[in-house]
């Protein structure tokens, strides 16, 4: 089977897998004017599935080349089984622009889930350890604060923080994130608390274990600073916030 090749593109299926979860139809519409006026310029990746192909990585420019008419488009053709597809979906899409920092957290979650370790993410990425452990931690938020999140009303810095508080806590943090009139379904970005709000909240209300992996991967340096005390105390430190210990 030839690698590279000309495809009809009614034969080719998305993947339900494509850590993609939303496109920007703007940048969308901008592909395809470029498409129909240069064609498809980088091949697609796909690999053969029964009388059709899967697509691997590309699906933007697969869209695109839809809407712009096109019959055919070119593709890589691999073989590949359903966990190494899955694995270069996912590692493929991630290398690109504009993933959403959710998509991303549900991606590099999907890699762990699949024995690959967050060092190896890390390093096939180019992304620090605690860059790709932050975004797995935004898929621990709760329903609300992820909606938030993903609707682009609650910022990304302010879901992170969230993300190291219990979820039985979680609510209770996001209330702390708008003026207390857009504290239910009317939130929106412009009635923001200051984030030092929910930081000073959490500080006071949260308390972290200090051995779990969180506060050892999301705060180092307060997890080296609770090794020290223990050590210059001889005693363990049974909980902490994120600025004194208890």
């Amino acid at each position: 089977m030839r690698e590279f090749r000309q495809l009809a593109t009614d034969v080719i299926h998305e993947s339900p897998t494509n850590p993609r979860r939303s496109f920007s139809e703007t940048s969308l519409d901008e592909l395809t004017a470029s498409v129909r006026r240069h064609g498809v310029l980088q091949p697609i990746l796909v690999r053969p599935n029964g009388g059709g192909f899967v697509l691997i990585a590309g699906a933007r420019r697969l869209r695109a080349a839809k809407l712009a008419g096109c019959e055919t488009v070119p593709a890589r053709v691999l073989e590949l089984d359903d966990a190494a597809a899955d694995e270069a979906t996912i590692i493929e899409n991630l290398h690109r622009e504009n993933i959403h920092p959710l998509d991303e957290g549900v991606s590099y979650q999907r890699l762990v889930s699949a024995g690959r370790t967050i060092e190896d993410i890390a390093a096939a990425l180019g992304k620090s350890k605690g860059y790709v452990y932050q975004r797995i931690s935004l898929t621990r938020l709760v329903p609300k604060v992820q909606d938030l999140l993903a609707r682009d009303v609650l910022p990304l810095i302010y879901a992170l923080k969230i993300a190291v508080v219990p979820a039985e806590q979680q609510e209770e943090a996001l209330a702390q994130c708008f003026r207390p009139l857009f504290r239910d379904d009317e939130a929106r970005r412009d009635q923001l608390e200051p984030l030092a709000q929910l930081t000073a909240w959490i500080e006071k209300t949260v308390r972290l274990n200090p051995r779990n992996e969180d506060t050892q991967v999301l705060l180092p340096a307060l997890a080296e600073q609770v090794v020290s005390a223990e050590q210059e105390r001889d005693a363990s430190v049974l909980a902490l916030s994120t600025l004194h210990f208890h």
